[in-house]
């Protein structure tokens, strides 16, 4: 990948693209370590955003550092201006000051969220009725509030996620106008058997196991802590698994076969085979994803809430 620890995207320089220059990639990169290595032979010293963010074992500045901006940025000149870091400061102060809500987003769904009949969602869904007309869900152990009259979507309990956060509440609307007056069947599929006859996993559709193939690959305990801090719960499958209640019908199993001097590491995602019946399958895949990513924010934090 070509952006940058700092959180540079090369792909857009000409002088990357012309080859003059590198990447340094993630922080956890080979082209990172071969970077570092570089600018320590050519200048002596290796990029200081580039040294820190390796020596946190964070990809990237921006996304993954809770002290973004920090004095290594302020006290340089490059990438970025003293003003976007100030705005950057500004504004993640503010958001640590709020709890996190999504008041907009798909339409659509909110109309059909607003006429269908209360009663009706709370059964096919499993949601619980919440006053003013609103729904609560559980996921991942975490309370969400769904307001239909004002488009409104609250996270009681829990702790910061990160981009589940971010995009979670929609696929929660979705949720409760998709989800169907039936249960599930118990019987735990690869995702490419949720529709007979063709895969929709593939392309941007694709699952991120290299992700945690690449993070818990070789150590059984940070998965399962990671796991047990979403409210997983560890099974008996492969090297180490657990599984996910992300919604009352959204039930995902994660299998990690561990590294090994013969194999690399494994990871195998299953689904309830019912999953489909209730959710859209493209939805499926960015949830799953957002759970990915979600795990792997857990250990990055020390895997805790």
């Amino acid at each position: 990948m070509a952006t940058g620890a700092c959180g540079v995207d090369c792909t857009v320089c000409r002088l990357h693209v012309l080859g003059v220059c590198s990447t340094c990639g993630a922080a956890s990169s080979l082209a990172a370590k071969e970077k570092k290595n570089a600018q320590v032979r050519l200048f002596g010293k290796a990029c200081p955003m580039l040294a820190c963010a390796m020596g946190r074992n964070i990809d990237y500045c921006p996304r993954d550092c809770d002290d973004f901006p920090c004095e290594i940025f302020l006290q340089n000149a490059s990438p970025y201006s003293e003003t976007f870091l100030s705005m950057q400061k500004r504004r993640r102060e503010n958001a640590e000051n709020l709890q996190w809500a999504w008041p907009e987003g798909g339409d659509e769904f909110w109309d059909k969220l607003k006429n269908a009949d209360s009663q009706q969602v709370l059964k096919n869904s499993g949601a619980i009725a919440y006053e003013n007309g609103s729904y609560a869900l559980l996921s991942l152990g975490e309370t969400w509030k769904v307001d239909p009259d004002n488009k409104h979507i609250f996270k009681e309990s829990g702790g910061f996620g990160g981009e589940w956060d971010r995009q979670l509440p929609f696929y929660l609307v979705v949720y409760l106008v998709s989800a169907q007056d039936k249960g599930m069947s118990g019987q735990m599929v690869h995702p490419r058997e949720l529709v007979r006859g063709q895969d929709y996993f593939r392309g941007h559709n694709t699952l991120e196991t290299a992700e945690l193939e690449r993070v818990f690959g070789e150590d059984r305990k940070l998965f399962a802590s990671a796991a047990k801090s979403l409210g997983g719960e560890i099974t008996s499958d492969a090297d180490v698994s657990a599984r996910f209640k992300i919604l009352p019908k959204m039930v995902i199993d994660i299998l990690l076969w561990l590294a090994d001097e013969e194999f690399p590491a494994k990871v195998t995602i299953l689904m309830d085979s019912a999953l489909a019946d209730h959710y859209p399958i493209e939805a499926i895949a960015d949830v799953t994803n957002l759970l990915v990513r979600r795990l792997v924010m857990a250990a990055r934090d020390g895997v805790s809430r």
